[in-house]
């Protein structure tokens, strides 16, 4: 499958961006929260919602976040956005809100791999839609 490259984006300066391993993915964070979402047709295309450009005319993906509460993963925004992801991805991009991410012996557990700014993450190329 072809790919596009976008700049990571979070909602937070404060959210730390991370590639998660889909098996670490599936087996650490809480499935019952992460399928908890009004959208379960979950078919191959993004929302044009879910990119934005800058004045320098970069694109950019804004990332899903999930943060760390009493012992457990919880998703702040972008459960659909991960589904689609996870048919196509073996890391998936998530930014892990604070203060999640000073909890590092979760982070050691799930990667050790950070998406810096200057980073692009290869999205699979798939069709835009602008509604759920």
């Amino acid at each position: 499958m072809n790919t596009k490259k976008y700049l990571p984006n979070t909602n937070l300066c404060c959210d730390s961006p991370y590639f998660i391993p889909k098996d670490k993915f599936l087996t650490l964070f809480d499935q019952s929260d992460f399928t908890n979402r009004k959208c379960q047709d979950v078919r191959p295309e993004y929302r044009s919602d879910w990119f934005m450009k800058n004045d320098s005319n970069q694109s950019f993906f804004i990332l899903p976040v999930v943060a760390f509460i009493n012992n457990r993963t919880q998703f702040i925004n972008g459960r659909h956005r991960t589904a689609v992801l996870l048919k196509y991805m073996n890391f998936i991009p998530l930014a892990l809100a604070h203060p999640f991410s000073m909890n590092p012996h979760f982070i050691n557990q799930i990667t050790n791999n950070p998406i810096k700014n200057n980073d692009f993450i290869d999205l699979p190329d798939l069709p835009m839609s602008g509604q759920v």
